[in-house]
Parts: structure tokens; sequence; C-alpha cells
């Protein structure tokens, strides 16, 4: 059975590890960083940072990538990973959508 498809809240992106582990995998690695505020318990996008200029990309604090917190986050977003990719594995015979080389073959 298909769960409902509703929209995750920011709350949840950020508090579940999502917002950390989509910088620290891919936004970091190109010297980007996307930034959310917290204002009364309220969360909200508040732009990208951009330190494509700073050689080796971005990079957590020490302290806050060796804190529990950082820590569980990371692990259950690997936990998530490991299983949403066996399914895709299993559906689509490929974790990720696979893209053409070139126009060329596509036609």
């Amino acid at each position: 059975m298909s769960k409902k498809i509703e929209k995750l809240s920011m709350k949840e992106f950020v508090d579940g590890g999502y917002l950390q582990e989509v910088n620290r995998r891919f936004f970091h690695i190109l010297g980007l960083s996307i930034d959310v505020k917290q204002k009364n318990n309220k969360y909200e996008f508040s732009g990208i940072w951009d330190f494509r200029g700073v050689t080796g990309g971005v990079r957590f604090a020490k302290d806050i990538i060796e804190s529990e917190d950082f820590i569980n986050k990371t692990n259950k977003i690997k936990n998530e990973m490991k299983t949403a990719s066996a399914d895709r594995k299993t559906i689509y015979d490929e974790i990720s959508q696979a893209v053409p080389k070139s126009i060329e073959d596509v036609k």
C-alpha cells in the first residue's frame, strides 16, 4: 500500500537531518550551503550561501560534526538511504535516475 503523498514540513526537514545531509553530501562539496532560519519555532528557507570561491568547499565545524545530535541524524539518514536505495534498485534496476550522456543518445 502506498503512503499518501504530502509535503514535508521545514521543521521535519531540519530536525530530521535532511538539511544537514543534503548540505554535507551535496551542496557543501560544491561550495554552497542551504540556509534555514528558525523564528518562534517556525522554520523558513532563507537562502543559499555561496562559498564557491573557497577551495575545497564548505565543512561543518569539528564540534558540530562530532556532536551526538549530528551523528544520530547522519545515521538516521544513512538507514533511510539504505532502505530507499534497495527499493529503487528493485523497482527501477537503478538507484539514481539515469540521464543520457548527450542529446544524441535520446534520438
